[in-house]
């Protein structure tokens, strides 16, 4: 599984989804994850994706400050499982679960698996 983390820029107000990057080789280069990378670069200009290792305090600061929006995993299984909680140094950090991003992968991405939605070109093959 992957971690998406949507995080409100304090100074833009720009929503980013912030996930680690494969530059270290300890992150599952996954096609899930490339997909979802690959859906929320062609919504527009207002979702910036961002390939950077968050850090917990940065986490827990953006809960804090309300900039915090939503989390979620992805993965083959599961394509995305938000993320209601996270504990960091003995306190829970809650997040609002099922948030607008995660219901919007999950429809696009499975929507586009099942033939509902047509994907970008090279994406489905009819067998």
């Amino acid at each position: 599984m992957n971690v998406f983390f949507v995080i409100r820029d304090p100074d833009t107000k720009k929503k980013q989804i912030v996930t680690a990057p494969l530059t270290r080789g300890d992150i599952l280069p996954g096609i899930t994850r490339q997909s979802i990378i690959e859906l929320v670069k062609g919504w527009g200009a207002d979702f910036e994706v961002v390939e950077r290792f968050p850090t917990m305090p940065e986490i827990h600061e953006a809960a804090m400050n309300g900039n915090l929006i939503e989390a979620f995993g992805t993965g083959t299984a599961a394509v995305v499982a938000p993320i209601s909680c996270i504990e960091y140094k003995g306190v829970d950090i809650e997040i609002h679960a099922t948030g607008e991003v995660a219901k919007r992968v999950w429809k696009e991405l499975t929507g586009i698996q099942y033939g509902r939605f047509d994907g970008p070109d090279g994406w489905s093959h009819l067998v």
